[in-house]
């Protein structure tokens, strides 16, 4: 009887231990999972791997699947080339800022190694390696000139262009103070223009303000990016002619849109880098400079009603302005005494319309006439970064130097130290907008001879050197810090 229960106690043990055996390896196999699910791991990152034209001040973003003990993380995260920066955190986030604005044009490696732990400590599941490029300052324009147009922007060292915005044509742009944001107004399919704003940082467009049948355009935001000033176009009643206002709009979901003097025909808002915003006053041919914050107002008379240009200090507005001119020309009578002899000294000098820059000082009300020479014709005048320097457009209107093109040429901000950086006379010269760094100039330039031919965007240094034709057809530049 015992023998015979030999063979029953082995079937037992066997079937016992392969039952230990199974459940030890189900244990193993749910702990190695549980183990596997505990690992942390990176789910999203930023700026995208491979991503060219970031903006400098761009921050490194790693988002983990689960809480991380951050000094693990911290010491594991390598740059290549290694710039100093903040670390912070927002929940499973780490975010590094860069103390300094990242080198333009730079090719950044980031690596994650696999040394970073979970709050329980558990390793990265695995380590990451990643790259983007830091873009440079590009110049952003129009294109083409004979419409519908859209936004480009131009690598002047690798020659890249990018197509930035794909709508039905844009009319204006204005780029914010940190280039991160372009706010324009683009034709709708209701026969107006809406405002947009398009991101950088994501590439897409939000729209600010739709506007329907009626015409909303030329954009400009404020310093802080908390307003909009555009021209709306009003109807002055059926039947009748529409004319301009200028209009405020907030930036926000909670905004508001109201006019900013009723009743009168206004443009050309352009805003202070210290928030006063201008604008130009049909009704009273006057600028207007309002501090919208203080709600105090200064007027500066003018006939032309052409932009101007603030100081980067925001203590200086200069704009054109006409003046009558005795040319050197003598004429006598007209009509049927045209032929009929007339003495030297009775006749009478050509009388013409020219245009001066005038600077007004906000601070002190003086009027300075930056032009002086009276056989001179100055417009379009555009402060340089730095403040010293003006570039504008100028001709002579004297019958031995006149020419069809106006020149684009260079002065100090109070008049002193002018000359020339263009010579083409059968071109004109406009639209100067100055590279942030004060180095070039961008302008386009039309034929006057020519008149059937597309506008050219060029780029100058600002010493005189180095012309550039850029893009036959391109309009409106401005720089992408």
């Amino acid at each position: 009887m015992f023998s015979k229960a030999i063979p029953y106690y082995n079937t037992l043990m066997n079937t016992r231990q392969a039952s230990i055996g199974i459940l030890i390896l189900v244990v193993v196999i749910v702990g190695w999972v549980t183990y596997g699910q505990l690992r942390p791991n990176v789910v999203g990152f930023s700026p995208a791997d491979g991503a060219k034209g970031v903006i400098v001040d761009t921050p490194i973003e790693l988002e983990f699947s689960r809480s991380m003990r951050p000094e693990t993380v911290i010491e594991n995260v390598e740059l290549n080339p290694d710039l100093a920066g903040e670390f912070t955190w927002v929940d499973n986030t780490l975010v590094f800022t860069p103390d300094e604005p990242w080198p333009r044009g730079t090719h950044i490696d980031v690596h994650l190694t696999e040394g970073a732990r979970s709050s329980l400590g558990v390793g990265l599941r695995d380590e990451l390696r990643w790259s983007f490029t830091v873009g440079r300052i590009r110049l952003v324009y129009l294109w083409p000139v004979d419409g519908p147009s859209e936004l480009y922007a131009l690598d002047l060292i690798s020659g890249e262009v990018e197509q930035l915005t794909d709508s039905l044509g844009v009319l204006e742009y204005d780029v914010s103070e940190d280039g991160i944001k372009i706010f324009y107004s683009a034709t709708n399919p209701s026969g107006g223009s809406d405002l947009w704003i398009l991101n950088r940082r994501t590439g897409e467009s939000e729209l600010l303000l739709a506007c329907e049948s009626v015409t909303c355009r030329n954009p400009q935001v404020s310093p802080d990016q908390s307003m909009v000033a555009y021209e709306r176009e009003v109807s002055a009643g059926l039947g009748q002619a529409t004319y301009s206002q200028v209009w405020l709009t907030s930036v926000g979901p909670a905004g508001t849109n109201q006019v900013v003097i009723a009743n009168r025909e206004t443009r050309l808002p352009v805003w202070s880098p210290d928030g006063w915003l201008s604008l130009y006053d049909a009704g009273l041919d006057s600028y207007v400079f309002m501090d919208l914050k203080g709600d105090g107002e200064v007027f500066f008379d003018n006939l032309i009603g052409e932009a101007g240009s603030w100081s980067p200090n925001g203590n200086l507005f200069v704009a054109s302005e006409f003046f009558d001119v005795d040319l050197d020309i003598l004429r006598g009578p007209s009509g049927e005494a045209e032929n009929s002899e007339v003495e030297e000294e009775n006749l009478q000098a050509v009388s013409v319309l020219s245009t001066h820059l005038i600077s007004f000082n906000l601070e002190t009300y003086q009027i300075s006439d930056l032009t002086v020479s009276d056989d001179l014709e100055d417009i379009g005048a555009v402060f340089s970064p730095s403040g010293v320097v003006l570039a504008f457009a100028r001709r002579q209107i004297d019958e031995e130097g006149w020419s069809p093109g106006r020149q684009l040429w260079l002065m100090r901000a109070d008049g002193r130290e002018v000359r020339m950086l263009t010579d083409d006379p059968t071109y004109k010269h406009t639209a100067f907008a100055w590279r942030p760094d004060g180095t070039q100039i961008a302008y386009v330039r039309f034929n006057q001879t020519l008149l059937t031919a597309p506008s050219e965007l060029w780029v100058i240094d600002a010493d005189g050197r180095n012309a550039l034709r850029l893009v036959i057809g391109g309009y409106a530049p401005q720089w992408l810090p």
